[in-house]
């Protein structure tokens, strides 16, 4: 039964998480499922902020401490806990892009 409801966002793997996301000094606050691939977190923060001018492709999160976030990895395993805050700028190099 646990898998059913699970599958269905009843459980409690299903609880989002609250990020902010700071992009050129502009804070977004998006809910993410926790095992969700990053790569959406990105386009949306990007649309929220208005920053729509270059691909999320050209963009690079990263946490408090500097660090590079997977965007092919989840918020769990990135290790983000509820309220964290990251920071998404451009590549270096995708500027003059």
């Amino acid at each position: 039964m646990k898998q059913d409801k699970v599958a269905q966002g009843r459980g409690p793997e299903s609880k989002k998480l609250l990020l902010t996301v700071v992009v050129n000094g502009a804070p977004a606050a998006i809910e993410v499922a926790p095992r969700a691939a990053l790569k959406a977190l990105v386009a949306r923060a990007l649309e929220e902020t208005n920053n729509v001018g270059r691909s999320p492709e050209n963009w690079e999160l990263r946490n408090e401490a500097g660090q590079s976030i997977d965007l092919d990895g989840s918020a769990e395993s990135n290790g983000l806990a509820d309220g964290a805050v990251l920071f998404l700028s451009l590549k270096t190099g995708a500027a003059g892009a």
